[in-house]
C-alpha cells in the first residue's frame, strides 16, 4: 500500500491485513503512521532546518540525516560571510568554519572573528599548528607576521610515534604523515593506521601449517594474497608450527628443527622450546622499579631485552604518598619526587622529607626560586611561614639581563619579565628574545624592490614597520635600460616603466618593449607606392611614421618600384 504524503508504512507491514482482498485508502489508519514533521534531528551539524521546515516531512517516523537532509535541511554559511566589527578581524580558519545560520546575519561575531593581532587570526605555515591554548596570545603588532609563528604555532606530530589499536598497523612511511595536532590523539587513528593483514587469515597450502605466531606475522598486505606462503605457513612437523607452553621460546635455530612426527605435540616442548629469561633489574629505566613479582615474570624471548621493560616494570611511588615521621614534613616538591619502592613504605624518608623548619620544606612563592644553598637553611621559626620568603629564597632573574642569540633580540618589556631561574638560560628564549625583523618580511613601496642581500639585512625593530624603505629596498632599474631583442623596440614610455628588479633583464621585455611595425602598415603618399618586400622592411618603431617615407616607399615607375620575378 501507498501511504499518503506525511505518513509511512507502520513497521512490518506484511504482517498487517488490509479489510478487503485489496487495500485501499480506507485501510490508512490500519497501516500507516503519521511521520514527523521536519525537526532539528534530521540535519547534520554543517547544517540548519530550513524556513519552512514545518511543512515537511521526515520519510520515517522518526528523523535522521541519512534520509531527510534533502527535505529539511539547508547548509549553514562560511564564516567570510560575515563581516567582523573594527578591532576584529577573521579568524586564520575561518573559510572552513560554518556560522549558526544560513547568511551569517544572526551568528556571534565572535564565532568567526578575533582580536586583531592575537594568534587567532594567524594561519600557522605547513608543519606547524596553532599552539595549544593560543589562541589569545598577542602578536608583536596590530598584524600578525612570521616573527609570531614560534608563539602561535607549534610543530605538527607525525604518526611516526602513533601506537595504533590491534588490529591496526601504522602505513607506510608514518614519519612523513602529519596528525592533526601538536600530539597524536585518537582522532588521528584513521590518518595513520590501516587494517593489519595477519597470517592467521592465510590458507596453507597442503603439507603445509600455519606457523605458531601466524597470528602475529604481518602479511605483506591487507589481504594476504600477494604474501609468499613460507612467510605464514611453515611445513608439517616443523618445530615452527609448534606452540611453545607459557613461559617456554623457541629456540634459536628453529630453521633446522623438527618435531617427532610429522605432527607437533607437547612431546616435542624440550626438542622445539627452551625456558624464556625471567625479568632482570637492569631492564628497568630510571626512575623505574621492578614489579615485585619480577622473579615470576618472563620475557617475551630465551632472553630479556628493553623491549620487555614494559611486563617487568612498573612507576615508583611519588613522594607526596609517603608519611613523614613527626617533626618533619614533606618538601616542598615531593609531588615530582619518585620512592624507591611502589608504596614508599620501603623508601629512605629523607628524600621525601625534612625538618620541619627546613627551607626545603618552604615552596618559594611565583617568581621566587630556593637559593643555592637552601639545603642548609632553616626558617625562624618551628615551622616555615611566609615572612621565610626571603630566608630560603631568592627571586628569580629577569629578561634584561639576558643575551639574546644571534638572529634574536630583547623583548621590549624585558626588564618586567622573570626568567625561570636565579640566571636566565636558554630555556628562557621563548620568553625574553623575539626574532628580529630581517628586510626579506618589508613590503617595499611601488618602483622598488628588496634588496639582494634582504634575508641577511636586520631592519630597525623587529616587525620592520619602523624601518625606512631605502634600508631594505633599492628602486627598480627603468626600462630605458634594458636592450630590446630583434625585432622590438622600447616602448614610448620606457623611461617612466619599471622592471621587475633592481636591474633589467630579458624577462622584462614584455614589458618594456614592443614589435617593431612592418612597412606593409604604411600607406605611401604620391607619386610613392610601397616597396616589393614591405613585409619584410621593419619601421623605425612600433608605428611607422613619415620618417619611414624613403624606408618603405619607391617613387613610382623606377626600379625600386618594380618586383623582380623569382
Amino acid at each position: 500500500m501507498k501511504c499518503p504524503k506525511g505518513f509511512g508504512l507502520r513497521n512490518e507491514p506484511q504482517d498487517i491485513m488490509c479489510l478487503g482482498l485489496k487495500c485501499t485508502d480506507n485501510d490508512t489508519a490500519i497501516c500507516c503512521e503519521t511521520m514527523e514533521k521536519c525537526n532539528s534531528d534530521a540535519c547534520s551539524t554543517t547544517m540548519l532546518l530550513r524556513a519552512d521546515h514545518l511543512k515537511h516531512h521526515c520519510k520515517m517516523k522518526t528523523c535522521n540525516p541519512a534520509n531527510d537532509t534533502a527535505e529539511c535541511c539547508t547548509n549553514k554559511g562560511f564564516c567570510p560571510m560575515l563581516k567582523c566589527p573594527p578591532g576584529y578581524m577573521h579568524k586564520h580558519n575561518a573559510s572552513k568554519l560554518r556560522c549558526s545560520d544560513d547568511h551569517c546575519k544572526e551568528t556571534d561575531f565572535h564565532d568567526c572573528c578575533a582580536e586583531e593581532g592575537t594568534c587567532a587570526t594567524w594561519k600557522c605555515p605547513a608543519g606547524t599548528v596553532p599552539r595549544t591554548g593560543g589562541n589569545h596570545s598577542h602578536c608583536q603588532s596590530l598584524v600578525c607576521a612570521d616573527v609570531d609563528t614560534p608563539k602561535c604555532c607549534e610543530t605538527v606530530a607525525t604518526c611516526g610515534g602513533y601506537e595504533c589499536t590491534t588490529g591496526w598497523s601504522l602505513k607506510g612511511h608514518p614519519g612523513k604523515i602529519n596528525c592533526h595536532g601538536s600530539k597524536c590523539t585518537v582522532q588521528d587513528a584513521i590518518t595513520c593506521c590501516a587494517p593489519e593483514g595477519r597470517c592467521d587469515t592465510y590458507t596453507c597450502p597442503p603439507g603445509y601449517q600455519h606457523r605458531a605466531n601466524a597470528s602475529k606475522i604481518f602479511c605483506d598486505g591487507s589481504d594476504c594474497n600477494t604474501t609468499d606462503y613460507h612467510k605464514c605457513c611453515a611445513q608439517d612437523g616443523h618445530c615452527a608450527t609448534y606452540h611453545c607452553p607459557k613461559s617456554w621460546v623457541h629456540k634459536k635455530h628453529l630453521k633446522e628443527l623438527f618435531c617427532a612426527s610429522w605432527k607437533c605435540g607437547a612431546i616435542d616442548k624440550d626438542r622445539c622450546c627452551d625456558p624464556a629469561e625471567k625479568c632482570k633489574g637492569e631492564l628497568c629505566p630510571a626512575p623505574k622499579i621492578q614489579k615485585a613479582n619480577a622473579a615470576n615474570i618472563s620475557c617475551a624471548g630465551e632472553v630479556c631485552t628493553s623491549a620487555d621493560s614494559k611486563r617487568c616494570c612498573t612507576e615508583p611511588g611519588r613522594c607526596t604518598s609517603m608519611s613523614c615521621p613527626d617533626d618533619y614534613l614533606h618538601r616542598h616538591n615531593a609531588d615530582s619526587i619518585w620512592c624507591s619502592d611502589m608504596s614508599c613504605d620501603a623508601s629512605d624518608y629523607n628524600i621525601c622529607c625534612m625538618e620541619q623548619n627546613h627551607c626545603m620544606t618552604f615552596k618559594c612563592p611565583a617568581n621566587f626560586v630556593h637559593k643555592s644553598v637552601a639545603n642548609k637553611l632553616f626558617c625562624r621559626g618551628y615551622t616555615c611561614q611566609e615572612s621565610d620568603r626571603d630566608v630560603c629564597c631568592d627571586p628569580v632573574a629577569r629578561c634584561n639581563s639576558y643575551i639574546c642569540p644571534d638572529g634574536f633580540s630583547q623583548v621590549k618589556n624585558a626588564s618586567v619579565i622573570h626568567c625561570s631561574s636565579l640566571t636566565c638560560s636558554a630555556t628562557d628564549v621563548g620568553s625574553c628574545c623575539a626574532m628580529e625583523g630581517r628586510c626579506d618580511i618589508f613590503q617595499c613601496p611601488l618602483g622598488w624592490v628588496q634588496k639582494p642581500n634582504a634575508q641577511q639585512l636586520l631592519c630597525a625593530d623587529s616587525t620592520c614597520v619602523n624601518t625606512s624603505y631605502t634600508h631594505c629596498c633599492v628602486e627598480n632599474a627603468k626600462c630605458n635600460t634594458l636592450k630590446c631583442p630583434a625585432g622590438y623596440v622600447p616602448r614610448a614610455d620606457s623611461k617612466t616603466t619599471y622592471c621587475q628588479g633592481h636591474t633589467c633583464n630579458a624577462t622584462d621585455a614584455y614589458l618594456c618593449c614592443e614589435r617593431q611595425a612592418l612597412c606593409a602598415s604604411y600607406s605611401c603618399p604620391a607619386p610613392y607606392v610601397v616597396r616589393p618586400k614591405a613585409l619584410d622592411i621593419a619601421c623605425r618603431w612600433s608605428i611607422c611614421t613619415d620618417d619611414d617615407l624613403h624606408t618603405c616607399c619607391a617613387t613610382e615607375n623606377t626600379c625600386s618600384a618594380f618586383k623582380c620575378p623569382p
